[in-house]
């Protein structure tokens, strides 16, 4: 951590190297293709996307919602928090079944509901909701979906539905292919007349040219910077004093932000199927984008970008192997420890080096028992893995390797242990738990000894008893040796 400043100098391999840290980093999405059905049973944390009702946003209505059945009284975001779920789409039943929700501000918390509230897809496409979309990553794996609710003509999709699979992978702070990249969402940062950060809140959808905000990537500092008076791709003046990051301007601010950015020279193709003069977010069903894009994360100080710039090599930043993708069946019949719902389930998994596996995971308190956000201060906190690979030869051991692409190749390898263990939550209390009485009886002393030798003893070993060697000792007496 100390070596963490921009500008100092380190050795390694009897070279010299440079450091370098950028507010943020930026990565590139690969999509792949599953289905809703795929997603039955286990846990995502997932947000909806879609109109405004009653002035809020179809994640901010399920929330207040939420919040009404379980204290009486909805309950309102504040103009900092954000939501979002923890949630399982239920293909019996067509709906998402909500177990937590999490607020992030300057924080994320997870609070378990008393009860699972389930809410079907008819009821959030809707005109109490009017959601049209999903989206969500899922903790441990670094993995992401999303995907369309309603198809053309408004109506809800099936289990058969397409779900956008991301695999992701950092971007080279000197990276100069990028150029200008895009953001065509709710929430787009920018700066107004005076440099001040701002938030772009369009009151309609689909978005207007106007709505778009557009940033240009510097390749010598790694971070976008705002291109002020330019929505669609040409003109404009790039904002370098100050270099805008997105960086959190409060230190006690731990939360992560992301913002989605699409390549400029690819706007055309973020048209709505049903309206050319407007533009669609990718997973809405008008939508007509396809290709990657790219996410740039900040915040927290663990998303800052340290790096090397290599001095003997003109200080070209220094490429280290990207992360290892694959896929992994569960078996039908899983062992005990996995999560039942991934039973038969097909998960994609990442490696990030060092032999380390992600795997689709969860935080819990020792101390309470509960599921918390794994962002939470709480000091008893531990990852709990949901799914695990036993150490056997064949398919139920082995996991086969995913191409830059998404899709799987011919190469496998066995998975074996690094470490394995269990969590246990502490018990609060256990009054019940006493010693035995056993009748009054007290422990053996010295005068109970029946003497295994003597024919009469209860506990006589029979005439095959082996005597010890005349003239030996005993090797310990009373507990030290001899």
């Amino acid at each position: 951590m100390a070596d963490q400043q921009p500008g100092k100098k380190v050795t390694g391999n009897g070279k010299t190297y440079t450091i370098g840290v950028a507010n943020g980093y930026l990565e590139k999405v690969t999509k792949t293709t599953s289905t809703l059905a795929d997603l039955d049973g286990p846990d995502i944390k997932l947000y909806f996307n879609g109109n405004n009702v009653s002035g809020r946003s179809p994640t901010q209505n399920v929330y207040y919602e939420i919040t009404r059945l379980e204290n009486g009284t909805g309950r309102t975001l504040a103009s900092n928090e954000w939501a979002s779920f923890v949630a399982h789409w239920n293909n019996t039943t067509s709906a998402f079944d909500i177990s937590a929700y999490q607020i992030c501000g300057n924080n994320c918390n997870v609070t378990p509901l008393s009860t699972t509230r389930s809410f079907s897809l008819a009821t959030l496409i809707g005109n109490s909701y009017q959601a049209n979309s999903f989206g969500g990553w899922q903790d441990g794996t670094g993995i992401n979906f999303w995907g369309p609710l309603t198809n053309a003509n408004g109506s809800a999709v099936t289990g058969s539905a397409p779900v956008n699979r991301e695999i992701t992978r950092r971007v080279a702070p000197d990276d100069a292919s990028l150029g200008r990249l895009s953001c065509v969402d709710w929430n787009c940062p920018y700066l107004d007349g005076s440099g001040v950060q701002q938030m772009n809140r369009p009151s309609n959808y689909p978005f207007q040219a106007s709505d778009i905000k557009t940033f240009n990537w510097n390749s010598t500092t790694g971070v976008p910077n705002y291109v002020r008076g330019d929505s669609v791709g040409s003109g404009g003046s790039v904002i370098t004093s100050p270099v805008y990051a997105f960086q959190n301007s409060d230190p006690a601010d731990t939360s992560t932000y992301q913002v989605n950015l699409y390549p400029t020279s690819s706007l055309d193709a973020l048209k709505c199927s049903n309206n050319s003069s407007r533009y669609c977010s990718p997973g809405d069903y008008n939508s007509t984008y396809t290709g990657d894009y790219y996410r740039w994360k900040t915040g927290a100080s663990y998303t800052k970008n340290v790096y090397l710039k290599d001095d003997a090599n003109g200080g070209k930043i220094v490429s280290f192997d990207p992360p290892m993708s694959f896929t992994y069946t569960v078996p039908a019949s899983p062992a005990i420890g996995i999560d039942s719902r991934y039973a038969g389930k097909k998960v994609l998994l990442q490696s990030p080096g060092q032999g380390q596996i992600w795997f689709p995971s969860h935080c819990v308190s020792v101390a309470t028992g509960k599921t918390i956000d794994c962002n939470s201060n709480d000091a008893s906190k531990e990852w709990v893995t949901d799914v695990y690979i036993p150490t056997v030869e064949g398919a139920d051991g082995m996991v086969t390797l995913v191409d830059a692409n998404g899709a799987e190749t011919s190469t496998k390898y066995l998975v074996k242990w690094t470490n394995r263990g269990a969590v246990l939550a502490k018990a609060a209390s256990c009054p019940d738990l006493t010693l035995p009485v056993n009748n009054g009886s007290a422990l053996p002393t010295i005068s109970d000894w029946q003497d295994p030798t003597n024919s009469s003893s209860a506990n006589y070993l029979g005439t095959n008893w082996i005597s010890a060697p005349a003239g030996t000792t005993p090797r310990v007496i009373h507990g030290v040796v001899q």
